[in-house]
């Protein structure tokens, strides 16, 4: 709801000028320390997953796991293949890209949690 001044004063365009500079940094801070936290968050999830070039024997043991399960998920089936198909687009490995994905998806279910947090505070 908006309520009008009962002040019929005008600002002068100083007043208005300064509080709207204000109101710009207040924004920016928080738009700075929004990035600051999603690129922490990044960093977190590249160490817990490890760089491009270590995916582990656990890792593929894991996705070979789902294949074998796509034999009997049609869904899941439909998925390896996307995956296939961008890894082949992108020049990497099926595994790579696999861990891309699951990267990207850790990151950004990460960074709604903290979204939603930061909303409901």
């Amino acid at each position: 709801m908006y309520f009008k001044s009962l002040n019929t004063v005008k600002p002068s365009f100083q007043q208005s000028l300064r509080q709207l500079c204000q109101y710009n940094i207040f924004k920016v801070s928080i738009l700075l320390e929004s990035l600051c936290k999603i690129a922490t968050l990044v960093g977190h999830t590249a160490e817990m997953l490890g760089s491009k070039d270590s995916v582990d024997d656990q890792f593929i043991e894991m996705i070979d796991d789902l294949v074998v399960m796509s034999e009997k998920d049609s869904e899941l089936a439909e998925g390896l293949k996307w995956i296939d198909l961008q890894s082949q687009r992108n020049g990497l490995t099926f595994y790579e890209m696999a861990m891309i994905i699951l990267r990207k998806h850790m990151v950004e279910r990460r960074a709604k949690e903290w979204l939603r947090e930061k909303i409901s505070s």
